[in-house]
């Protein structure tokens, strides 16, 4: 399974600007991996969903990751 790490799928996603903004939204607990509360160190695959507390959700794709 490919894994990406957190704040490179919230950049790529949309949901955040920078990987410094992804970083700080997760250090605000503000991301949820699949309604889970997502850690610093957090790796995503394919297929979970990812969601900003009081904001946007994306799901994780191969599309949306930019890879074939």
């Amino acid at each position: 399974m490919t894994l990406f790490p957190l704040s490179s799928a919230l950049c790529r996603l949309g949901l955040a600007g920078s990987p410094q903004e992804a970083q700080a939204l997760i250090r605000l607990e503000l991301v949820r991996v699949d309604g889970d509360r997502a850690t610093a160190s957090a790796s995503v695959g394919y297929g979970v969903t990812i969601s900003l507390r009081n904001g946007p959700s994306a799901v994780v794709s191969r599309q949306a990751m930019g890879v074939r």
